[in-house]
């Protein structure tokens, strides 16, 4: 995909770059390897990312986590590995554009800091109280 402007692979790169290239974004790739399945069974920071910036997450079918999280909340498109290049040729020849709003609604509802915070504190609280009932 060289041969287009608008799609670039940056790799690693700092917070303010990662916000200059989002706002002009409508998806971001995640090109997880399927060896050893170590991408099948977690959720990666790079999801979170894409839908904070209201970016439509690519995730692949081996994902099996990413995958069910995106398809309950439709917020991210799933492709098979050996037709990605299909894949994204249909994905930018559709030009389908998918509210921002929403993905970032989504990420703030159920992957934010405020979230993952409430869920500890709801967690902690309970522990609290089988602790002491068991006194």
């Amino acid at each position: 995909y060289a041969r287009f402007k608008n799609i670039k692979c940056l790799g690693q790169v700092s917070y303010e770059i990662i916000s200059k290239y989002a706002a002009k974004s409508y998806f971001g790739l995640m090109p997880y390897s399927e060896k050893d399945d170590r991408f099948a069974y977690h959720m990666t920071n790079k999801l979170g990312e894409y839908l904070s910036f209201g970016i439509l997450p690519l995730i692949p079918d081996h994902c099996f986590e990413m995958c069910n999280f995106a398809s309950r909340y439709s917020c991210g498109q799933i492709y098979k590995k050996k037709y990605l290049f299909k894949f994204l040729d249909n994905l930018i020849s559709e030009n389908k554009k998918f509210p921002e709003e929403n993905l970032k609604s989504i990420h703030q509802k159920h992957l934010s800091y405020e979230h993952l915070k409430y869920l500890i504190q709801n967690i902690t609280e309970e522990l609290n109280e089988k602790a002491n009932i068991q006194d």
